[in-house]
C-alpha cells in the first residue's frame, strides 16, 4: 500500500510511520522544519500550507491512502 502521511516528525506521525513501515508500506511523508529521522520514508520538503505544492505532490504520488 502507498500511503502519505503528514507529521511524521511528531509524536503519533512518528509511531504511524513505523508501524506502515513494518507492513512493509511504500511511506511517504512531508517536512517543514525537520526531516524524520526513520530509514525507509521517502520525505518530500514541502509547506503544507503551499496548496498547489500539495495538490500537485498528491496527484504525482496517487496514494491509496492519506493520514494527515
Amino acid at each position: 500500500m502507498k500511503i502519505f502521511l503528514t507529521g511524521a516528525s511528531g509524536l503519533l506521525g512518528n509511531a504511524l510511520a513505523n508501524a506502515f513501515l513494518t507492513q512493509d508500506w511504500e511511506v511517504h511523508v512531508t517536512t517543514h522544519q525537520r526531516a524524520a529521522r526513520i530509514g525507509g520514508l521517502q520525505v518530500h520538503p514541502l509547506d503544507l500550507t503551499d496548496t498547489a505544492s500539495l495538490r500537485n505532490l498528491i496527484s504525482t504520488l496517487q496514494p491509496e491512502a492519506i493520514v494527515n
